[in-house]
């Protein structure tokens, strides 16, 4: 799991699957999972389908979302994404894999509006609790925007073809009355 320097829980594994698919390809390809073995990422699970093509694991799609949120990226966020994708969000309401890319640059505006621009971690995360079962992994994580207030958690389901929704929280003390 991708993290910024300040979250120990997570693992990092290596942003270009491309990269590893063609090692897969170099290293012979095939379905069984033993020729893997001598690719330095081991924490990858790319492997042939029956039909021919390469599929990433469900740990690797969250890897990569989590990558893009750590460092700011929607593109890489977006490759992570099912088709299906829904985010969940209770200040925006719930956005469609089409749309994600305008919240994504609505929310790091409002971030560097509070912030600034910085070259730190764009989002740290910590927490992180996974459960496989059944075809869905689902994985809970606290996250926190360095240099701002706002923190929270979600809770993010991972399907074969990608992350396939997540629900933020937002904590905040509750105005007194």
């Amino acid at each position: 799991m991708y993290a910024s320097k300040s979250s120990s829980l997570l693992r990092r594994a290596p942003a270009d699957s491309k990269a590893i698919t063609e090692e897969v390809k170099a290293a012979g390809g095939g379905t069984d999972r033993a020729v893997f073995q001598g690719i330095p990422s081991s924490n990858h699970e790319l492997y042939r389908s029956e039909e021919g093509g390469w599929i990433v694991s469900k740990a690797d799609h969250l890897n990569r979302y989590a990558e893009g949120w750590v460092t700011g990226d929607a593109g890489v966020i977006a490759s992570a994404l099912d088709d299906g994708y829904q985010l969940d969000d209770p200040n925006a309401g719930m956005i469609s894999k089409a749309a994600f890319p305008e919240y994504h640059a609505a929310f790091k505006g409002q971030v560097e509006s509070i912030r600034g621009v910085s070259g730190d971690a764009w989002l740290d995360l910590s927490e992180l609790v996974t459960q496989e079962e059944g075809d869905v992994l689902t994985a809970w994580a606290w996250w926190t925007v360095p240099g701002t207030p706002l923190e929270g958690s979600g809770l993010i389901k991972v399907g074969d073809g990608g992350v396939l929704s997540e629900r933020l929280t937002f904590y905040t003390k509750v105005p007194e009355a």
